[in-house]
């Protein structure tokens, strides 16, 4: 999964070639999911030990990744597929 915090603080995500609004399932009205929300979490970044086949067998191999909490979910991807274009 690719996914982006846009400028504006809005959730976007990967759907073929470009990023699409994600719309939050708890509102009445058409809203897009955002950092505006309580239950939008900050990123966090995390490193996770994943087995990797090589010629003298399997090896361990940290990857790192981004976890975004959101409601009572969560997504999770690779660091380089994920952008936050918010400006602190």
């Amino acid at each position: 999964m690719i996914f982006k915090i846009a400028r504006n603080g809005a959730l976007r995500i990967k759907r073929g070639s470009e990023y699409k609004a994600a719309i939050c399932p708890h509102v009445t009205e058409e809203t897009n999911c955002g950092d505006h929300c309580v239950l939008f979490s900050e990123p966090e970044e995390a490193i996770e030990l994943v087995a990797v086949e090589t010629p003298e067998g399997y090896t361990e191999k940290e990857v790192g990744y981004i976890e975004l909490q959101i409601c009572d979910s969560y997504l999770k991807c690779r660091k380089e597929d994920f952008k936050d274009e918010r400006e602190y």
